[in-house]
Parts: C-alpha cells; sequence; structure tokens
C-alpha cells in the first residue's frame, strides 16, 4: 500500500569518528575545521537533515546548519543525487565536536504529495569526513 508523510521526523545516534580517530594533543592549535558531508538518499521522499555532535559526559551539544538544504529522493524514476556539503566551523565549535563521542542524525521527511513505497533496501546514509587547518604545532 501507498503512504504520504508530511514533517515526519526520523532520528538515529552513531559514534562519532572524529572524536575516536583524533590525538587530543593537538587540540588548542585547531585554526579551524571543514567537515564533508555527503548525503545519500535512496528513499522516496525528500528531507532536510541536522547533524547534531553530542558529548555524553557532559551534554554539551552542537548543532550543523546545512541552510535548509533539500536532500532529494528518489520517487517517479529520480536517480539518486550525492552532492558533497562543506561547513566551515570556527576553532571553538571544532574543539566541542571533536569532543563530541556521538552524532545525532536527524531528518524531516517530506514525500512532496508523492504517494510512495518503501522497500527495506531503502536507505538514507551520511557520510562525514573532516578537514583540520592546525594554527602551528610544537615538535
Amino acid at each position: 500500500s501507498n503512504i504520504s508523510i508530511d514533517n515526519a521526523v526520523y532520528e538515529d545516534t552513531t559514534d562519532n569518528i572524529i572524536h575516536n580517530s583524533f590525538d587530543f594533543s593537538r587540540i588548542n592549535f585547531i585554526d579551524k575545521l571543514t567537515l564533508r558531508v555527503v548525503f545519500t538518499n535512496t528513499l522516496p521522499f525528500d528531507i532536510l537533515a541536522n547533524l547534531n555532535f553530542l558529548n555524553t559526559e557532559t551534554s554539551e551539544r552542537i548543532s550543523i546548519n546545512f541552510n535548509e538544504t533539500n536532500i532529494p529522493g528518489c520517487y517517479n524514476g529520480q536517480p539518486v543525487i550525492s552532492q558533497p556539503i562543506y561547513i566551515e566551523i570556527s576553532a571553538e565549535d571544532a574543539k566541542k565536536i571533536i569532543k563530541a563521542d556521538k552524532i545525532i542524525q536527524s531528518y524531516t521527511i517530506d514525500t512532496r504529495n508523492n504517494d510512495v513505497e518503501l522497500t527495506k533496501s531503502q536507505y538514507i546514509k551520511a557520510n562525514i569526513g573532516a578537514k583540520i587547518k592546525y594554527s602551528e604545532i610544537e615538535l
């Protein structure tokens, strides 16, 4: 059977690989961080994405704003579109992101008045990478 969805929210929590692989002895030398996020959406609806980096020890969160960027879905024969989004993060916020051990992915779902059929092979995935610029490094 077909369904129509408007403004539903799907949320998932994952480990922050940036936190897990970072050398914390270099954290005070960060000048800026650039996040590269590529969303792959094979679901039959458009999404608006939000990422929150969560430090579970302090409960501090930092939210990444994608400026209401629509990530199109695959319906009516449309192909998957996966384009990178680059977000520049200040040194202060970069330290918060690196100290965060979890990423909370939140997606607002809209079928755009299309009738859609869900299958278990459809998914939404965010590939996140980071490039860190250091001001100086002590040797």
